[in-house]
């Protein structure tokens, strides 16, 4: 099976990139291969495009702007996302059930990977202190773990999920490649 990722939120980012201001953004693009952005901008929001779409995406930002400048992007983009329809649901039974904490939402990663994304590996999550959590991407494809910008990408994104959970927070990635794995370990 082709790992693939949703429509839906390939556009979400490609319409993010304006928050970086239009040249910015047009420069963005010009590192994006032609068929790349057609194949997004004409899929329907419930189809499915192959995980490489956003991770060329998410490694031409971080060539444009820096490492740092592309996770502030992911982080933002994460936290827009959960106000639209694709993760909403997600943010809003995790404030429901769990309240408002860093671990509330970052137990919802693996809900929220399996809807974003299909044949790309299981999203794990085991909080191990009050204020630390460890989330591992097990069986990744290659294009996700062999690429340290998606890998910190993805980071960010749970950065943000300790963000909706009132804290802000760091996480330390280590990725094995050849075992198709990137671990997160999260603190606040």
């Amino acid at each position: 099976m082709m790992p693939t990722i949703r429509a839906a939120f390939l556009h979400s980012n490609l319409e993010a990139l304006a928050a970086l201001g239009p040249e910015t953004a047009a420069r963005v693009r010009v590192r994006i291969a032609a068929d790349v952005l057609r194949d997004t901008e004409e899929a329907s929001r419930t189809a499915w495009l192959p995980v490489e779409h956003d991770v060329v995406l998410t490694e031409a930002i971080e060539v444009e702007l820096g490492r740092a400048a592309m996770r502030a992007w992911a982080r933002d983009g994460l936290l827009r996302a959960t106000e639209a329809p694709l993760l909403a649901p997600i943010a809003r039974s995790a404030r429901a059930i769990f309240g408002i904490t860093p671990h509330a939402f970052l137990r919802r990663a693996p809900q929220a990977w399996s809807i974003l994304y299909r044949d790309c590996g299981q999203m794990e999550y085991a909080e191990t202190s009050p204020r630390s959590a460890r989330v591992a991407l097990v069986g990744a494809p290659d294009a996700i773990t062999r690429s340290m910008a998606y890998v910190e990408g993805l980071a960010a994104g749970l950065e943000a999920a300790m963000k909706l959970g009132g804290a802000d927070g760091q996480v330390e990635v280590a990725v094995d490649a050849v075992a198709r794995t990137a671990r997160y370990s999260c603190a606040w």
